[in-house]
């Protein structure tokens, strides 16, 4: 992955161009790849960990959530949250195995309970997430 600033571009990802990554968007330190093709939740990390060498999207700030929600074009997509442990006692964990504690969304009322999150992006922009048991078809969002 190379980064080289733009020249006489008008650039919008920061003044910076990554080349060899087709497909790909800049956003901090991070690139970020949204699929075209729907998949279930485990086969879309599949291909985010084996074809691309990344995870699905891991949300770390506002910023990053804003970043995001812009990628999502208002509809749902895989993120890299899901849950973790076992009854009674579930919670939220990203693919990192980092703990959800932002409280930036625009609806985080989902109980842990179900298996994975899909999130979309409203009308205003802001993420919400949606239920699913990961055996919907999806679009979704990797990062490296």
């Amino acid at each position: 992955m190379v980064c080289r600033a733009r020249t006489g571009l008008g650039a919008t990802d920061g003044g910076f161009l990554w080349t060899g990554l087709d497909g790909w968007r800049r956003f901090g330190c991070s690139c970020y790849f949204t699929s075209s093709e729907a998949k279930t939740w485990s086969e879309g990390r599949r291909e985010c960990t084996e074809g691309k060498g990344s995870d699905l999207v891991v949300i770390n700030s506002r910023e990053e959530q804003d970043f995001v929600s812009g990628l999502m074009e208002h509809d749902e997509f895989w993120i890299g949250l899901r849950t973790t442990g076992n009854k009674p006692v579930f919670k939220w964990e990203w693919v990192d195995e980092s703990p959800l504690t932002e409280t930036f969304w625009a609806g985080l009322s989902v109980p842990p309970t179900e298996l994975y999150v899909a999130a979309y992006s409203d009308r205003q922009g802001k993420l919400t997430q949606s239920k699913y048991d990961g055996g919907g078809a999806k679009r979704f969002i990797c990062e490296k």
